[in-house]
């Protein structure tokens, strides 16, 4: 399962960088060019056009959530918790945070941007993600 997990982290981290082009930059950098030179009707399209980028941007983004912060850590928590090797509870710790944050994605992506699901409950489970991340290097540095 950890190879499993390694190769998905490897694959989204690639796949985050076509996401750069979509983000949100783009509509800030973008839209002022077409939006002062576009004649009144057209003023509309460039709307909608940006609205749709801003879509295709958080859908992106909650799909990167719930692939990378959920199953990757996913199968990362249960190749833990399947070895002999470490303690479990590091890898339970990692299948509840990783459970939480495929649940914010999901949330995310079916209700729409939210200050409560990004500023508060992905910010924390990312924030724990990243510090057990640490707990197991030093784990895993410590068996080495």
């Amino acid at each position: 399962m950890a190879e499993l997990g390694k190769g998905l982290s490897r694959r989204l981290s690639s796949s985050e960088k076509s996401k750069r082009p979509a983000d949100g930059n783009l509509v800030r950098l973008y839209l002022p060019v077409p939006w002062l030179h576009a004649p009144a009707a057209g003023v509309v399209t460039v709307l909608m056009i940006a609205k749709a980028v801003e879509e295709l941007n958080f859908g992106m983004f909650s799909v990167y959530i719930m692939l990378f912060f959920g199953i990757t850590y996913l199968l990362y928590g249960l190749a833990v918790t399947s070895s002999d090797i470490y303690p479990k509870w590091p890898g339970w710790v990692a299948v509840v945070l990783a459970f939480i944050s495929f649940v914010v994605g999901a949330a995310f992506n079916l209700g729409g941007p939210s200050a409560v699901l990004i500023n508060m409950l992905f910010s924390g489970v990312s924030t724990l993600l990243v510090v057990w991340t640490l707990v197991l290097g030093v784990l895993l540095w410590r068996k080495a």
